[in-house]
This record gives C-alpha cells, sequence and structure tokens, in this order.
C-alpha cells in the first residue's frame, strides 16, 4: 500500500448506512478488535497457521520471522482509533437525539 509493506485496514461508510445498519456495523468493529486482540495475544507462527498459505508466497519460515518482527504496527493504540471513533459515532446519536428534544414550555403548562 503506498509502496510500503506497512499492512493496513480501515471502514469508510456513509453516515446513512451505518445509521441504518448498526447491526452490521457492530459486527465489522467487533471482528477488528477480535483480530488485533489475536495479533496481540498470540504468536507469529499461531498466526500464521490460521493464514491462507497463499502468504506465505513459497516460504512460511520468512513469513513468520517478518510477521513476528513486524507484530508491533498492530499496536493497541489502533484498538484506541476505532473505540474513539465509535465513541464519536454513539456521542452524535445522543446530539442528534438532544436536538430533536424539546422541553415543555411554561406557556404550555398553563393551558
Amino acid at each position: 500500500m503506498l509502496g510500503g509493506l506497512y499492512p493496513a485496514a480501515c471502514l469508510y461508510m456513509e453516515s446513512a448506512w451505518v445509521k441504518s445498519h448498526r447491526e452490521q456495523v457492530q459486527r465489522l468493529v467487533t471482528a477488528f478488535l477480535k483480530t488485533l486482540d489475536y495479533i496481540q495475544t498470540h504468536s507469529a507462527d499461531e498466526i500464521a497457521a490460521r493464514m491462507p498459505t497463499d502468504y506465505f508466497a513459497g516460504d512460511r519460515e520468512l513469513y513468520v520471522r517478518a510477521l513476528a518482527g513486524n507484530k508491533g504496527m498492530f499496536t493497541p493504540m489502533i484498538v484506541l482509533a476505532v473505540v474513539a471513533l465509535l465513541a464519536e459515532f454513539l456521542l452524535t446519536q445522543l446530539e442528534n437525539r438532544l436536538l430533536k428534544w424539546r422541553p415543555v414550555q411554561f406557556s404550555e403548562l398553563a393551558h
């Protein structure tokens, strides 16, 4: 990606789709978080055992060594970014609800 060997994954979704597909969005976010947790809690060899053999480009041992040396790219900071985006989404939902809410006016109580 971008001429480098850095792994990357991201999600781009239109707000309208997010609002109308909440369950799917939650499943995607959960999958990202579970994947990052798996990477942090398993060895490169254990991760490689679950990958398609095409990823090894004919040299599984080289793949395992490269993965072991680069697991740090999948840091918990990525998790923080996902959590921040999710928090922003939830706050936007709350804000939209609050903007629709209107307190009872004193003049309405007199009637």
